[in-house]
């Protein structure tokens, strides 16, 4: 049956100084009082802890950063490098708003046929937050998720052609740059990452008939178990000891 398979969603998932001349003369020059015409520069801001700590962790390959891919990793060292750009999903505090609901819609990915267990997240319960590093590596990982969950939900997932030399769509895969620049400032962070499911009315009912054929949860504790075949001694085809096989 097409929607028990989460596989058959990959189917459906294949944008100054002004130049001018001064108009001052020598009269008025000698006229004109003393200005302190030095650019004076502005006192730098404080080091934020927690921005050094994700600095450090990028740039030193902290465990955070080992699932990287290249771009990725790029993205957030040229993001978390400004510091006029906000963290995004950590605080002084701990977890933030909008960092709870990028984690509460990435743990949803399973109802799209994805695998919520492909994307680490930190551990809430036991998250340090009194520190830095800890809170930096939490930062990270959900940019890391985030960055991930957006190229799989466009289909990054699964190379067509390893299907079938039929299948060459060609993916429009979204730029890492370009999405953790752009969630930075969008309200709700959960609605962003669902924008890059397919919105089809097609996919939409795959992913309802998914959804129920899991009896509408799907979390990985809910999932029937796996079979598991049970330890003892090997056993072949047409072994006399075992009349069940002759």
């Amino acid at each position: 049956m097409l929607g028990a398979d989460p596989r058959s969603t990959e189917f459906l998932r294949m944008q100054m100084f002004d130049s001018g001349e001064s108009t001052v003369t020598p009269d008025s020059v000698m006229d004109a009082p003393a200005v302190d015409t030095v650019q004076r520069a502005e006192p730098a801001k404080p080091a934020d802890p927690l921005r050094k700590a994700v600095q450090a962790q990028l740039s030193e390959g902290g465990p955070a950063t080992d699932n990287l891919r290249a771009d990725e990793k790029t993205a957030l060292v040229d993001y978390y490098a400004d510091p006029d750009l906000p963290l995004l999903w950590v605080d002084g505090r701990g977890l933030t708003a909008r960092g709870k609901s990028a984690i509460a819609e990435i743990e949803r990915a399973d109802e799209y046929g994805l695998d919520a267990v492909d994307y680490k997240l930190p551990r809430l319960s036991e998250l340090d937050k009194t520190s830095p590093d800890a809170l930096a590596v939490a930062e990270i990982q959900i940019s890391h998720a985030v960055l991930a969950y957006a190229r799989d939900a466009r289909g990054g997932r699964v190379d067509p052609r390893r299907i079938s030399r039929n299948l060459d769509p060609t993916l429009a895969l979204p730029k890492p740059s370009e999405v953790i620049q752009s969630i930075a400032y969008r309200s709700d962070a959960g609605a962003y990452l669902r924008s890059f499911q397919p919105q089809h009315p097609q996919f939409e009912a795959l992913r309802r008939k998914l959804v129920d054929l899991r009896g509408g949860k799907t979390d990985t504790a809910t999932k029937e178990p796996a079979i598991q075949i049970p330890s003892g001694p090997l056993l072949r085809f047409g072994d006399p000891t075992r009349k069940s096989l002759c």
